[in-house]
């Protein structure tokens, strides 16, 4: 008999639909969705060794949480992704580490031979790959840095949550957050921007933006000694700025439990309110970074600026933090 292509169905457990399990059918199994043993479900994953299959303890279903517990217990299968929308269920499965960056720009970025980000990320010492909307396959970047307010739509969330729980890195910059939230504005708070539909994976529910008017002063200052890795120490001004420039910070009060502040904003005073920017109703940090599942996220204010590579020493590491790489 010719085995047909394996697919992933839900089994309900204990006939509770909400614990439901995503599983394999294994031959043997009658179903009108196909059948396939172990040995042809490792090769349609790309499995070299075979045994990982066997090792999920299937017999005839194989339930898709042991089967990525028994490959992820093989070093040299070192990131799996598992991600359903709707009736349509998949695994992505990468056997080597990747060194390579997925860099989301504009398309006027991407014809911008002046463009200030490729150079900026290639520093971190990784290949990047310049593109206009996220790749298919994310499993193929070690991180992925979107700038791209057009790329950053509410509809990629799902997948960039699967990418970060399966090991993968992100890096956000400005307001890319908003985007991803569909640019939704708290009405009953000034200033400030809901980031519910982000904030599990992100690690803030809210972020404050304040601009347009000429400030007499602004600080930004590091929080931590050696943070991610770097030689950076607490107390250290990463630039200290006067002029008209938009500015985004997380209210620390707006964050989650796992998120770690990295810089902190100081000594802002002008025209431009903000919401108690300055720290009327808590401090804001313009740079954090936390861990999710077991991938990294990495946030910035501002990737570069002129006049002031303290900041853009700090995204490069950064970005080499998010894509796990000598840290």
């Amino acid at each position: 008999m010719r085995l047909r292509q394996p697919r992933l169905w839900s089994r309900d457990e204990g006939g509770d639909r909400r614990s439901s399990q995503e599983c394999f059918w294994l031959r043997g199994s009658r179903n009108r969705f196909g059948q396939c043993d172990t040995r042809g479900l490792a090769d349609y994953l790309g499995l070299k060794d075979k045994d990982v299959v066997i090792e999920a303890n299937a017999v005839r279903t194989l339930r898709v949480d042991d089967l990525m517990r028994a490959i992820r217990s093989k070093e040299e299968y070192n990131r799996v992704i598992y991600s359903r929308e709707g009736r349509k269920r998949t695994i992505e499965i990468a056997t080597t580490r990747s060194e390579r960056v997925a860099l989301i720009l504009s398309q006027d970025q991407i014809d911008d031979p002046d463009s200030e980000l490729p150079p900026v990320v290639r520093a971190a010492g990784l290949q990047v790959d310049i593109m206009a909307s996220l790749p298919p396959k994310l499993s193929k970047y070690a991180a992925i840095v979107i700038a791209s307010e057009k790329a950053a739509k509410p509809g990629v969330n799902d997948a960039i949550r699967s990418y970060l729980r399966t090991g993968g890195g992100v890096v956000l910059i400005d307001q890319i957050p908003i985007y991803l939230c569909g640019d939704v504005y708290d009405r009953d708070r000034e200033y400030q921007w809901r980031l519910e539909k982000i904030s599990e994976w992100f690690g803030a529910s809210r972020i404050t933006v304040t601009g347009g008017y000429y400030v007499r002063e602004s600080e930004l200052t590091i929080g931590q000694n050696k943070p991610i890795g770097t030689t950076f120490s607490n107390g250290q001004r990463l630039f200290s700025f006067t002029g008209k420039l938009d500015y985004f910070g997380i209210n620390e009060l707006n964050m989650n439990d796992t998120a770690v502040p990295m810089a902190w904003w100081s000594n802002f005073t002008g025209n431009g309110g903000g919401g108690g920017f300055g720290g009327r109703d808590g401090r804001h940090c313009g740079i954090f970074y936390q861990r999710y599942g077991e991938g990294r996220v990495y946030y910035q204010f501002k990737a570069t600026m002129p006049s002031y590579p303290r900041l853009q020493e700090l995204f490069v590491a950064g970005v080499r933090w998010a894509a796990n790489v000598g840290t």
